[in-house]
């Protein structure tokens, strides 16, 4: 069990990392504005279910294998780079001129997780933290690394879904008031679509991945 003011600089430090705009946060607010609340808080389930497979991963020990591994670091990089864009080619493909539905239903809802779930997965800025910021928090000398990792990697987690849901909360109120908006809903596909794009490029040409 980490010392209250090592665990306190944890939660402050991921905290600061978690709440400043990034690829997650503009993915959420994208996915909020175009389908509403539900939609939004499903993407955040999504991206939380992605991110436990890297606490699984850093609590196995594997962690320090991709750390290692310049190769699986950038097969890391450019696949979630190819993911984003990929996205945004197909936002591109299906022009919109009438808001879509509010609610996501049926298979696009599990459609949607998937997405999500996949777009932490193969975020590398997430990758990144998991293998060279949160085991610097693991103190050998308290104890078997793998239950101190498992526990901020829960931690992280669980702080990660209270400031993704309140990104989504916030943005999905934003939808009510844009879905009036014929102009804007004639360029959501190429706003959003541009948007995953950017990202993909962004994380591809990122030199730390």
């Amino acid at each position: 069990m980490l010392p209250p003011p090592h665990l306190w600089l944890f939660v402050i430090s991921t905290l600061a990392l978690l709440l400043a705009p990034g690829p997650t946060v503009l993915y959420i607010v994208t996915r909020s504005i175009m389908h509403g609340r539900r939609a939004g808080l499903l993407c955040v389930f999504g991206l939380g279910c992605g991110t436990l497979i890297y606490v699984a991963v850093g609590t196995l020990g594997l962690s320090a294998l991709l750390a290692s591994s310049a190769l699986l670091m950038d097969l890391l990089r450019f696949g979630g780079a190819a993911y984003l864009i990929v996205l945004g080619l197909r936002q591109w493909s299906s022009p919109r001129t009438a808001p879509p539905p509010l609610e996501l239903s049926g298979h696009p809802q599990g459609q949607s997780f998937v997405q999500s779930m996949l777009v932490n997965v193969l975020n590398p800025k997430i990758a990144l933290y998991f293998v060279a910021f949160l085991p610097t928090f693991v103190d050998a000398d308290r104890g078997p690394p793998a239950p101190q990792f498992l526990m901020l990697g829960l931690l992280f987690v669980a702080l990660a879904c209270c400031t993704n849901a309140l990104y989504a909360l916030c943005s999905s109120a934003l939808s009510g008031v844009l879905r009036g908006n014929a102009r804007f809903w004639a360029l959501e596909t190429q706003i959003a679509g541009g948007m995953y794009m950017g990202l993909g490029l962004v994380a591809a040409l990122s030199p730390h991945g």
